[in-house]
């Protein structure tokens, strides 16, 4: 039997597991998570349920880096379901444990890998100068960056593959979709013209901006593969580039730019759109509106320091 810190309080809240039917989820995940935490609870002398945020950052980062972050999500939602246990039973616990969510692990990465700067940084990331060519691999590198600046622009991923050429105004540099505009960069129009010039023609009346060679709109599930095969063509050095942190960076850097003319933050409409899309995951993935939003504010938090 393995060592556990707080044995008779953790053996309390398995039992309670046990008497609700969920003795698989004991096995797959309890036993394994409070073996793991007992080293770092004897070292802080503390239960892993009154751990603050960071100290909850440490254990997760260090201890479980390398699962995905489906498996992750499902570890961290254990953890706060344990705690809230305690709490219900009139026992010490940290609120930040109680609230802990997946991107908070994200803080303990460089900020400086963790978002993106400005469009002159993505534009630096992803590199300048591609060679337009009619290619089938070169066709796809100019549309998955095009995409990459649809999306930092602050096009919802889903909204990406429905854009059409005629939602496109070059010359005015802006992008007007569902009636809410979305500005061209400077940095960003050179790639927006490429992917709107290499199909210059509709097909079939197909007239989407990011298509297939057969006129057919991209699915977002292929674009993430497509970002993922081109990494090595995208990007120099070790950074990962995803179209949520993408979208993150932009959402941030257009509330930075509001803040110097005088506007306060507001992540109203990211807040609503994060919940709309936590009712659609499991239970064990699911986030409260409390979560959601000191999540927000942790990663602009994050986000300022590439500015200091």
């Amino acid at each position: 039997m393995f060592i556990v810190f707080n044995e008779e309080l953790k053996n309390e809240y398995l039992s309670y597991l046990n008497n609700i039917g969920s003795q698989s989820v004991i096995k797959k995940v309890y036993n394994p998570l409070f073996k793991a935490s007992e080293k770092y609870e004897a070292k802080l002398t503390k239960d892993i349920s009154e751990f603050s945020g960071d100290e909850l950052n440490i254990f997760f980062s260090k201890e479980y880096k390398c699962l995905s972050k489906k498996t992750l999500l499902i570890k961290v939602s254990c953890v706060r379901r344990y705690a809230k246990w305690c709490k219900d039973s009139n026992l010490p616990v940290s609120d930040e444990c109680v609230n802990f969510t997946i991107d908070v692990i994200d803080s303990l990465k460089d900020t400086g890998n963790a978002y993106i700067k400005s469009p002159r940084d993505l534009a630096i990331k992803i590199g300048t100068n591609v060679p337009l060519t009619y290619d089938t691999k070169d066709r796809i590198l100019v549309k998955v960056r095009a995409a990459i600046w649809l999306v930092y622009a602050g096009v919802r991923q889903h909204d990406v593959i429905n854009i059409k050429r005629e939602n496109i105004y070059i010359k005015e540099k802006f992008i007007k979709y569902k009636d809410k505009y979305y500005e061209i960069y400077p940095e960003m129009t050179e790639d927006i013209m490429r992917a709107y010039n290499i199909d210059s023609k509709a097909c079939n009346g197909k007239d989407y901006f990011i298509r297939r060679a057969n006129s057919n709109p991209f699915t977002i599930s292929s674009l993430m593969i497509y970002l993922s095969e081109q990494q090595k063509t995208l990007m120099k050095g070790d950074f990962k580039l995803t179209f949520e942190k993408v979208r993150m960076s932009g959402l941030y850097y257009r509330t930075y730019q509001r803040e110097q003319l005088g506007c306060p933050a507001d992540f109203s409409d990211e807040i609503v759109y994060r919940m709309e899309q936590s009712n659609r995951k499991s239970k064990d993935e699911k986030m409260s509106y409390i979560q959601i939003k000191s999540c927000i504010k942790k990663g602009y938090q994050d986000y300022l320091k590439l500015w200091q």
